[in-house]
């Protein structure tokens, strides 16, 4: 299910340049824009001002897609980073806010390349360290 919600201009270029090729930041906070009916860049966190805490603390109270490049350690003591492309939609969103997230989850996914994994939460219990651990470690 499509909800025709566009993608503004800046979103790909700065998922492209600046987080997976440029490596410059950790994660990218897009917003809906429910009167434009378009998806923009809200903001952007560089790589060497955080960690995985402080993105999860930035969750608003409302829906946002956010995507993080996770560094983890893996089974063998490397260090590694995937792609998550998380759709946050906290519990209490108002239906009509929490559907139009939904059905726009598709259009903005679609538009990114080299998403590794994509995790859905509505609260915070639903985007931990274990939570990603897992699903990075199922494959």
């Amino acid at each position: 299910m499509s909800s025709g919600v566009q993608i503004s201009s800046e979103c790909v270029p700065v998922f492209n340049d600046s987080l997976k090729l440029g490596k410059s930041i950790r994660a990218i906070f897009y917003k809906l824009d429910q009167k434009s009916e378009k998806i923009t860049v809200e903001k952007t966190i560089p790589r060497q001002e955080t960690n995985f805490e402080i993105i999860v603390g930035e969750l608003p109270e409302e829906p946002r897609y956010v995507i993080i490049d996770y560094e983890y350690m893996s089974q063998d003591n490397v260090t590694k980073s995937k792609i998550i492309f998380l759709s946050w939609c906290p519990k209490g969103t108002p239906i009509r806010a929490r559907m139009l997230h939904a059905s726009s989850l598709q259009s903005i996914r679609r538009a990114l390349i080299g998403i590794n994994f994509e995790i859905q939460a509505s609260d915070v219990s639903g985007c931990s360290h274990e939570v990603f651990l897992e699903k990075i470690n199922r494959i």
